[in-house]
């Protein structure tokens, strides 16, 4: 290990995945099924991060969880 001087830090660039683009498409009281909630979990970070005006929602359901645009 070296300490190194004047090495530019690189811009923070967050990538998403195209995976949940259609959950931007989500209206007050629609929602939508996940089989498991580490998926569930995922979508709700980046939605609140990409439109902090939104609320969203989140419950149990059987085996997999369910997510719900609030406002």
């Amino acid at each position: 290990m070296k300490i190194e001087k004047n090495i530019p830090l690189p811009s923070s660039v967050r990538k998403y995945s195209n995976k949940y683009e259609l959950l931007h498409d989500l209206e007050v009281l629609d929602s939508v099924y996940f089989e498991s909630r580490k998926e569930c979990r995922a979508a709700y970070v980046i939605l609140k991060d990409r439109n902090p005006d939104k609320a969203y929602a989140t419950r149990m359901e059987n085996d997999g969880q369910r997510l719900w645009r609030t406002k």
